[in-house]
């Protein structure tokens, strides 16, 4: 069986993606192929959400991307 794949997006794929797409995978787990992006990726994931999702064990991508 072929697992489904979300795609999560905004503008800069440094927030709200960001999270949606951590939250995502952390319930999912394998379930899911989870993959986020951005119209206009940022330089850097928003530091407000990477401090969120670290207090939750959780981790972003390393970089926005298209």
């Amino acid at each position: 069986m072929t697992r489904p794949t979300v795609l999560v997006a905004c503008r800069k794929n440094a927030g709200r993606s960001q999270a949606a797409a951590a939250l995502l995978r952390h319930y999912a787990g394998d379930r899911v192929e989870v993959l986020s992006g951005g119209s206009e990726p940022a330089d850097e994931v928003h530091p407000e959400v990477r401090a969120v999702l670290a207090e939750r064990g959780l981790e972003p991508e390393q970089r926005p991307k298209r």
